[in-house]
């Protein structure tokens, strides 16, 4: 049983609570180009509302970013808002198909991206953005310059075009969602389209194969086969007038293709990718066909079997047969924000390491993945039998061969066609699970006002569809029950129970409990403000004493009628709730009735001959208990 004291005090810690609640936020999607001339956006519009965190698409995997304050200007350049955002730059030549050469890096002059970032409100009209740039220090390899377009530390920039409905354009004839597990709004999203495709390939269904095979090769592989349950996949038929890509079969030959893909980019064999207007079109189409600003991972897949690909916030990939270990590849990249673990040389490549899968440390508590390493592995990790299929540190990764470590001898992010290391494993449920809500939705909504009634309420989660997830419930802060079940019923009583008094928040910690995971697991807390209504009137019983339609005789802000809820602690008598009945509950029952200033914490313990009524007939049979005169106090009611 809580003092007075206490119960005013969780009265003040509720209301605090509820105006620390975050408001909505609504987010925009700006395309972005730049060349010699400066920084220019090409289109910007709101975001529908969504459940997942709103991410630049690309920006883990980006070999460069350049940090900005950002400020939305009106027409009058005055500030509607301000923000920061990262701009990803840069393309990743897919790795070697010898595996001998890791991913290289180059940076256009001129190219597009998207960014997205919080706005004014979805009603205004920003007519420009103000850029100033934050970040003193670039990442750069030798060679590799940041585009002038980059160079000055203020920009302003003109909004060339707000979007609205989204047109239809030519190239796309058709989408289809290959795979739909729940709203889009709380999905990873990936959206493939086809480039070099003629309208013969397509009525051939030469593209449909190409992906189906491509999302077979995402589904028997760790841990995609996990997170594919839980992400939208669609195919958008895009007609070319011819088919292949340039230089596809010797360096000039060139091909009339929707996406402007080709070969040899900066005269690399190997570096397949697609130019500024392909950018924008693509883009275009998948805000067409799934949404503006839901998509989450654009990939390009081209008409032709030569090996080659890159990464970027744009993927593209040939059909040749490595095209699901490209994608897998550069996911690692731009998803999970892995390190490529190859060992070959690239004079000038940025030191560091950021990334979960590579580390300076090889052992002791500060190697990232400790938790991870077979028992018994020595470290740092030779690569001889028996530990080639091990856990441990293994030396050489981020393209140096020695003084820095990577977890197993070999992974994805090493060589292509392997399985992803546990370590890399984790960082890809950890950003997804960190990306989404956990939940779908709840009856009733999180976020809302509920009822608690004599008469059970039934509170039910609606998860995503990754697996079972484990719920921790708390009402008032008082642990209720840790389960995997979704849904908990309570009643007035558990309210009255939990210490709670004019508000409690009822919460649940969510958790996605894998194997795939040990550590940075997502924990996501779902809230709802919860009122006692004992009488089943529809009305809280705190605004019950507030307007005199209930008593509270002994100032514990729950209705008389309902103190049998939470303060019956066997026989009546017990006045002073110190346990026992004796002299000094006979004090406190003479002090109440005679005003003497004694509050009673629970009126039904008070209530000694059960009358329902506290006089002085219960200071006589009080009296009668404690002096043996037979009198047996009954159980509170």
């Amino acid at each position: 049983m809580k003092s007075r004291i206490l119960l005013w005090s969780l009265v003040l810690v509720a209301t605090v609570g509820v105006s620390a609640l975050a408001a909505d936020k609504t987010y925009w999607q700006l395309l972005v180009s730049y060349d010699q001339n400066g920084i220019n956006i090409v289109e910007a519009g709101p975001i529908p509302p969504t459940h997942k965190q709103i991410r630049t698409p690309g920006i883990d995997g980006a070999p460069v970013k350049l940090a900005y304050d950002l400020q939305w200007l009106d027409g009058a350049s005055a500030v509607l808002s301000s923000t920061s955002t990262d701009m990803p730059l840069g393309v990743r030549v897919s790795p070697s198909e010898d595996n001998l050469t890791g991913c290289r890096i180059i940076m256009p002059e001129a190219g597009m991206f998207v960014i997205r970032v919080e706005g004014p409100d979805r009603t205004a009209a920003p007519s420009a953005v103000r850029l100033s740039r934050t970040q003193t220090t670039f990442r750069a390899l030798p060679g590799l310059t940041i585009p002038p377009a980059f160079e000055q530390s203020t920009v302003i920039a003109p909004i060339q075009k707000l979007a609205t409905t989204a047109n239809r354009t030519p190239g796309p004839i058709a989408a289809t969602k290959l795979r739909d597990t729940g709203p889009d709004n709380n999905r990873l999203v990936l959206v493939i389209l086809g480039d070099g495709y003629t309208a013969t390939n397509l009525s051939d269904g030469m593209f449909t194969d190409a992906v189906n095979s491509l999302v077979s090769g995402m589904d028997t592989r760790s841990p995609w086969d996990a997170l594919l349950l839980g992400t939208n996949i669609y195919r958008i038929d895009v007609e070319s007038n011819e088919q292949g890509a340039d230089r596809d079969s010797t360096q000039t030959n060139l091909r009339d293709t929707y996406f402007n893909s080709s070969f040899w980019v900066n005269g690399i064999e190997r570096l397949l990718a697609i130019d500024g207007t392909g950018y924008s079109r693509a883009v275009s189409a998948a805000n067409s066909y799934v949404g503006y600003g839901l998509w989450d991972f654009l990939f390009i897949l081209v008409n032709s079997t030569k090996y080659g690909g890159s990464g970027g916030s744009i993927a593209v990939s040939s059909v040749h047969p490595y095209a699901p270990e490209i994608l897998l590849h550069e996911t690692g990249h731009t998803f999970a924000g892995l390190a490529d673990e190859y060992s070959d040389a690239y004079p000038g490549y940025p030191a560091g390491d950021p990334e979960p899968n590579v580390d300076y440390d090889f052992s002791g508590p500060a190697l990232k993945w400790l938790v991870w390493v077979t028992p018994g592995v020595p470290l740092p990790t030779p690569p001889t039998s028996p530990y080639l299929s091990s856990v441990g540190a293994f030396e050489g990764a981020r393209y140096l061969t020695t003084g820095i470590y990577r977890p197993m001898y070999t992974c994805e992010m090493k060589a292509l066609d392997q399985e992803f290391c546990p370590v890399c494993k984790e960082a890809h449920i950890n950003r997804y699970t960190n990306m989404m809500s956990l939940l779908d939705g709840a009856t009733p909504a999180w976020n809302t006002s509920v009822m608690l009634k004599l008469t059970p309420t039934t509170i039910t989660l609606n998860s995503i569809p990754i697996g079972p997830m484990h719920y921790a419930w708390r009402l008032n802060g008082v642990p209720l029950s840790d389960t995997i079940g979704s849904s908990i019923t309570l009643t007035t009583a558990d309210y009255y129970a939990s210490g709670a008094v004019n508000q409690a928040y009822l919460d649940v910690e969510v958790t996605f409990p894998t194997d795939l995971v040990r550590q940075h697991g997502s924990v996501q807390t779902y809230r709802w403000i919860t009122y006692a209504d004992c009488n089943n009137n529809g009305v809280s019983d705190i605004q019950d004493i507030v307007n005199h339609t209930s008593q509270d005789a002994n100032g514990n802000f729950i209705p008389d009628e309902c103190d049998a809820l939470v303060c019956c602690e066997g026989v009546t008598g017990n006045v002073n709730l110190q346990g026992i009945v004796d002299l000094s509950d006979l004090s406190a029952l003479i002090s109440y009735l005679t005003g003497g200033g004694y509050q009673l914490p629970c009126y039904n313990e008070a209530n000694v001959n059960g009358s329902g009524i506290v006089d002085l007939s219960d200071l006589s049979a009080l009296i009668s208990y404690l002096t043996g005169g037979g009198y047996l106090p009954p159980n509170c009611p």
